[in-house]
């Protein structure tokens, strides 16, 4: 668990006089207790990479296409069939069993230049490791944070789950035979269990928009069980931080953690068709949901919509031999300098904030009635000074 955030003092709900990024509320710790702290105090969407480095973006150069195949090999990057458009080249995504995603361009040289997005744990351990500490150590303590779920404030394990995302385009440059990545966006999310609708400014219904109508076009009655999830609420957010609608823009990546749970049958509908044609999405649980296996589901028919894969969930990667090689070889592309961090450039921001949500106060009085605007907040199941939620909030699950 990390240290305290200022938040976490008894300040009202008030957010921060000011943020270098457009907010979708304040997280109470001690309302709900997420053991990742990649949400730190307060959820956020926004331009850029999210707060804390989530999935880190690195490139490099390989002396050859016999030394980038590998180390793809090595570090468990399978072919996709997903071809994307990277400014001035074009090639095919690939992912690893984690959620991580890479990809490659051939230079006249012969030499390869290459990139890759890694999960949330392996982006730990490559952290820990350019900090001169155990990246093996630093990815089993994120692997295992993703996969533990929310407690309250009595030690109860309750149902909120959380996304952690970020969505961009992949973009070669010729001339300078490197690769960034562009358009940046992050958002979080949560699922219904977790808001307090009573004081929130939007309804259930504006803020899942996208799980809903998912859940309408497959012919089923989108509840709040069943719709209501972290995902919808994280697509909403990215649509209103960009400048125009993930939909509206083709060949986009978008990395989604889940904390704890796996992308259940719903949701991966969600982000196939919320994103733009040639896009692709790794989501990456904790756990097992939902009777959701790990595997690749392509884009819909026509050519619209993304390829969405669910990975392994970390507490099912943590015993294998072949995942600990694996994130071994990435650790030691970064050691020897082949492969290095950085090149995530933010898009342009949307023109107006995101309107508020309220959080749900916490146990012992915190966020009483005239406390100005949040946003969507984890919360306790049952607020102790407010009474009973009503039966919608009681029963979402994910």
């Amino acid at each position: 668990m990390a240290a305290p955030s200022r938040d976490d003092s008894d300040d009202g709900g008030q957010p921060p006089a000011k943020r270098p990024r457009l907010n979708t509320g304040v997280v109470k710790k001690r309302a709900v207790f997420l053991s990742d702290d990649s949400l730190g105090s307060e959820l956020a969407a926004g331009a850029g990479a999210a707060p804390g480095a989530p999935h880190a973006f690195s490139s490099g150069v390989f002396a050859s296409r016999v030394a980038f195949e590998q180390y793809a090999s090595e570090s468990g990057l399978e072919a996709t069939g997903v071809e994307q458009q990277w400014g001035d080249g074009r090639g095919e995504v690939r992912r690893s069993r984690r959620g991580s995603l890479g990809g490659f361009q051939e230079l006249p040289s012969g030499r390869v230049a290459a990139w890759r997005w890694s999960s949330h744990a392996t982006s730990r351990g490559l952290q820990a490791q350019a900090e001169g500490r155990d990246p093996f150590a630093a990815y089993e303590r994120k692997a295992l944070a993703i996969g533990t779920k929310a407690k309250n404030s009595r030690g109860r394990a309750i149902s909120p789950n959380a996304i952690v995302s970020e969505a961009g385009h992949v973009a070669f440059d010729a001339a300078s035979g490197s690769f960034s990545l562009e358009q940046v966006s992050h958002a979080q999310g949560l699922s219904a269990a977790g808001v307090d609708w009573r004081r929130s400014e939007r309804s259930p219904a504006a803020v899942y928009d996208h799980t809903r109508r998912a859940a309408a076009a497959a012919g089923v009655t989108p509840t709040p069980s069943h719709s209501h999830h972290s995902e919808g609420m994280a697509l909403g957010f990215h649509d209103e931080v960009r400048q125009a609608p993930l939909s509206a823009s083709s060949d986009l990546l978008m990395m989604a953690t889940s904390i704890p749970n796996q992308v259940c049958k719903n949701c991966g509908r969600a982000f196939q068709q919320g994103l733009g044609a040639g896009s692709y999405v790794a989501g990456m649980p904790g756990r097992p949901f939902g009777g959701q296996k790990p595997g690749q589901t392509d884009a819909p028919s026509g050519g619209s919509g993304a390829a969405v894969f669910r990975a392994e969930p970390t507490i099912a990667l943590l015993p294998s031999t072949t995942n600990r090689a694996q994130i071994g070889a990435i650790f030691a592309a970064q050691a020897r300098g082949v492969m290095q961090p950085g090149g995530m450039a933010a898009g342009p921001a949307a023109a107006a904030p995101l309107p508020a949500l309220m959080p749900t106060p916490a146990a012992g009085g915190a966020g009483a009635a005239g406390v100005g605007p949040a946003l969507p907040a984890a919360a306790a199941a049952a607020p102790a000074s407010s009474g009973s939620p009503s039966p919608s909030l009681k029963r979402p699950r994910e």
